[in-house]
């Protein structure tokens, strides 16, 4: 499935064996049928099940608590189309560390405003996330500002404004 989770699974255990503590929470449905239980089946073969947890579809009120403590997000996708919940992350100032995939290079600037991470590789991508984990408090600061700037150029308020600019220079100068 292209969302990465297995890559992402076998990151953690990378981090596991070097003794990072962590916590980490995968949110979202399973739209596959079986995909719960074989990630749950190789959360236990990585011996992980202390530290992942699968939420599932959850309500807006446990997404915000868990946004509101998170200090990293991971997106591990092997393809997306745009990436919207990277942006809802972004919008609320969590650092994130993100698959170095082409729409993700449309709003991340590797080390200013989040992170790209090869996941493919676990080792490479365990290096980005205890990096990012590791910045002090300041430059977690400033990278959480520079991700809420860049999260607003996708607000609506400012993509209307886009294509009413769009539309206007189409009406302007016919090809």
């Amino acid at each position: 499935v292209h969302k990465g989770m297995s890559a992402l699974l076998k990151t953690l255990a990378v981090l596991r064996g070097r003794g990072v503590a962590f916590t980490m929470h995968i949110i979202g449905p399973f739209v596959v049928e079986g995909l719960r239980e074989q990630l749950e089946a190789e959360r236990r073969l990585l011996e992980l099940d202390d530290c992942v947890v699968f939420e599932g579809r959850i309500e807006f009120q446990r997404l915000y608590e868990l946004v509101e403590t998170a200090e990293l997000a991971l997106f591990p996708s092997e393809y997306e189309a745009f990436g919207i919940s990277v942006v809802e992350a972004m919008g609320a100032g969590v650092t994130s560390v993100l698959n170095d995939i082409e729409p993700f290079r449309h709003f991340v600037d590797d080390g200013v405003n989040g992170f790209l991470a090869d996941y493919s590789t676990p080792n490479t991508a365990a290096d980005v996330i205890e990096r990012a984990m590791g910045l002090p408090k300041k430059s977690k600061d400033s990278l959480g500002k520079k991700a809420r700037e860049k999260a607003l150029e996708y607000d609506w308020t400012a993509t209307v404004q886009r294509f009413e600019a769009l539309y206007w220079d189409v009406l302007e100068n016919p090809r």
